[in-house]
């Protein structure tokens, strides 16, 4: 009985012969010829990744216009959960957000707090009030650094009161960012930052 041939296996990228490295030339004249070579593959590799990138645009433009509604519906169901969100603030506030297992997470985060002035106020009038504020008082010292003479407002932000900071014509803004996170993407969609006065 005759044994049962098998079909030569394709070699594989890795076990294909390798094209020959080109030699150094030994004159001006072979250097031309390499050059002349090397041109007409680089031409024609140029041309090729032209046409791989033309057809990847393609088929994204395809792409694009077949899934347009879904992503539409995507956005609209996006925009509903934040609305959610933004409604039920309480449901966020310890913790800052609710994850369902399997599906999602829905939350809040808190960007970094920062110090405004009043409407009509100005930083100048802020550190004359400070220095006023602090002569003779320790507790109030502690928010200027001197010399030179000026606001230590990281110290403002961690110590002061809202009295005190009210005193002083400022008040501390925290902005807030709603999202939306499925188990499915690791990325999230936000949406714009929401300003919200912090009381301490």
């Amino acid at each position: 009985m005759n044994a049962l041939k098998t079909p030569p296996s394709a070699p594989s990228a890795s076990s294909a012969v390798q094209p020959k490295a080109p030699k150094c030339p030994r004159s001006e004249r072979g250097a031309k010829a390499l050059l002349s070579r090397f041109s007409r593959l680089d031409a024609a590799l140029a041309a090729s990744d032209a046409k791989l990138e033309k057809r990847i645009a393609e088929l994204r433009e395809k792409h694009t216009s077949r899934t347009a509604s879904r992503r539409t519906r995507r956005g609209a169901m996006v925009d509903a959960l934040i609305a959610f969100i933004e409604a039920n603030k309480a449901l966020f506030e310890k913790p800052r957000s609710r994850s369902y297992p399997g599906i999602g997470t829905l939350g809040i985060r808190l960007g970094q707090r920062t110090l405004e002035l009043a409407e009509s106020g100005s930083w100048e009038e802020v550190l004359e009030l400070l220095m006023d504020a602090a002569n003779g008082s320790d507790e109030m010292d502690q928010f200027l650094v001197h010399p030179p003479m000026e606001i230590n407002r990281a110290a403002l932000l961690a110590k002061a009161t809202t009295e005190q900071l009210v005193s002083l014509g400022l008040h501390i803004v925290q902005t807030e960012r709603a999202f939306v996170k499925t188990c499915t993407q690791p990325g999230t969609r936000e949406t714009t930052p929401i300003e919200s006065e912090v009381a301490k």
